[in-house]
């Protein structure tokens, strides 16, 4: 808000940036009377999850595949990017790095495999 300063009638405007952080709260009082407004921040981004080990129970087919890897389901889907081979390469016994985050439904929403 830029404030010029002065006496008399007139119309008061501000903005407000986008918050990216924690909530955070600001007033501006105007003859008198003051305003409070409170505005949220934007959530953390979920950490970021990584498996190391052997595929198993897999199933589904490419690119919506679901897997354990150490007794952690893994879920794949179109977004989900490959290091030195293919969604077509997953199968049992497979070695794998899992990159990802914590699936609404439990398990691990894979963003990136990684084939050892």
């Amino acid at each position: 808000m830029n404030s010029a300063g002065g006496t008399g009638d007139g119309q008061v405007t501000y903005d407000i940036d986008a918050n990216t952080s924690t909530d955070r709260t600001g007033s501006i009082t105007v003859a008198g009377t003051t305003l409070s407004v409170t505005q949220s921040g934007s959530a953390p981004p979920p950490p970021t999850i990584t498996l190391s080990g052997t595929v198993t129970g897999f199933s589904g087919s490419c690119p919506v595949t679901t897997f354990t890897v150490n007794g952690q389901l893994v879920v794949t889907s179109a977004a989900t990017n490959y290091k030195s081979g293919s969604c077509g390469k997953l199968k049992d016994g497979e070695s794998v790095i899992v990159r990802g985050v914590q699936a609404a439904a439990g398990g691990v929403d894979a963003s990136e495999v990684e084939f050892d």
